[in-house]
């Protein structure tokens, strides 16, 4: 019996200070963070540092806060304060994993502010070539994106323009018909020269989507003449292409 509650006692002491060593590695931040309020915990991440040295604990608050906002808006609402603590939050968070990317783009989704938006879609950006694929699930909703925005905003839109250099860097064909008539109709400057650029880069992927557009009977010659002329500009496009392209418009020319 005296054995056994020596054993009892000896656990209790043992486990106690496990706690305080345990609590001792636990950083300040964490302990804000994960006691705080929304405000607080905004606080904690815009004040954050993460180098080298940083414990796993602390190195783990942006994906903490991430998770934070994906698990509480749809249950609360998006109240004052998540953007806050999304635009602190997402500089930490890059779309270099699955994960990281799906996280970030809940929060795109989750939280409508022009500023966020603008920030997902520029660390969307800054994938490297070779895990670009990441991306790619994405796609249609950016174009859902491109095509709301245009609709919507008649003054420049800097998320706007993210998303169509985003587009560009894809230079997946499917963004090839929003992108062109964006290039050709939309009157801001900043808009319809990224999209102009960005035509210019997804033409060399796209010859069959090229030849596809220009073949419709639904194809303005307004529309035919200035795809034409892109391609004529275009250093990277074949002579072959250019060639199709120039007997194509020639002869919507004729018809009319």
């Amino acid at each position: 019996m005296i054995k056994s509650k020596a054993k009892f006692i000896f656990f209790i002491l043992f486990s106690f200070n496990i706690s305080i060593l345990f609590s001792q590695q636990i950083s300040e931040e964490y302990i804000n963070f994960v006691t705080g309020s929304l405000e607080d915990k905004t606080q904690v991440l815009s004040s954050l540092t993460i180098t080298a040295e940083t414990d796993k604990l602390t190195a783990s608050l942006p994906m903490e806060a991430i998770n934070y906002i994906t698990k509480n808006i749809p249950v609360i609402g998006n109240v004052p304060g998540f953007a806050d603590l999304a635009l602190v939050t997402v500089p930490f968070v890059q779309p270099n994993t699955v994960e990281n990317a799906s996280k970030l783009w809940q929060v795109f989704n989750l939280i409508n502010d022009d500023e966020l938006h603008t920030l997902i879609l520029s660390s969307f950006k800054e994938v490297e070539q070779k895990t670009k694929n990441i991306i790619l699930p994405y796609l249609p909703d950016i174009h859902t994106f491109v095509a709301e925005s245009i609709a919507t905003n008649k003054e420049e839109d800097l998320a706007l323009i993210q998303a169509i250099e985003l587009l560009e860097i894809m230079t997946d064909p499917s963004s090839f018909d929003l992108l062109f008539r964006i290039a050709l109709n939309n009157q801001i400057e900043s808009v319809n020269s990224a999209a102009v650029k960005a035509v210019n880069t997804i033409i060399t992927n796209s010859q069959n989507s090229i030849i596809r557009f220009m073949s419709k009977e639904t194809t303005s010659i307004e529309e035919k003449k200035f795809l034409f002329t892109l391609t004529q500009n275009n250093e990277k496009i074949s002579s072959f292409l250019k060639a199709e392209m120039a007997e194509k418009a020639l002869s919507a020319t004729i018809i009319d």
